[in-house]
């Protein structure tokens, strides 16, 4: 008899005399399983680098075969993602800042990380890269709400 079957067996004959029992094994196991698989990697804040080292390298990549870019550029764009990467940790951990605030400055960092990457383009590139968003026209008014304010003040 394999030993997946003699186990079988066993819980089919105690599945009702000790359930706490078999659930105590498996709850152990799996704890044991998780520690055993934590103990043989690398520290937490190795792993986390080196997720965070992936995910700059595969941006790099993307945007390399995407734009055609050189070995300088490359350089200069892992440069970039470094510091937009360290601006945003800064945001989000800052404790001034209340949560409404860090969106709004997420997005400046965003936007701040375009500008430095296309300031590496060539005109061929920036023509490939993601244009920047068009700025509201100076002629245009903003959208005029008092219609709609005076029609929730009626109700």
């Amino acid at each position: 008899m394999t030993w997946c079957a003699r186990v079988q067996a066993r819980s089919r004959r105690a599945r009702g005399k000790r359930p706490w029992l078999w659930a105590a094994l498996v709850i152990a196991f799996a704890v044991y399983g998780a520690a055993a698989s934590v103990a043989q990697n690398a520290a937490p804040q190795a792993l986390a680098h080196n997720a965070s080292a992936g995910t700059l390298e595969h941006r790099v990549n993307v945007l390399t075969k995407a734009l055609d870019l050189d070995a300088q550029q490359q350089v200069e764009l892992q440069r970039i993602f470094v510091g937009q990467r360290e601006a945003v940790r800064k945001i989000w951990r800052d404790p001034a800042l209340l949560p409404a605030e860090r969106v709004p400055a997420t997005r400046a960092v965003e936007d701040r990380t375009a500008d430095q990457i296309r300031a590496i383009l060539n005109d061929e590139q920036k023509k490939k890269y993601n244009p920047p968003k068009p700025a509201a026209a100076p002629d245009k008014k903003p959208p005029d709400i008092s219609a709609w304010m005076d029609a929730t003040r009626k109700k």
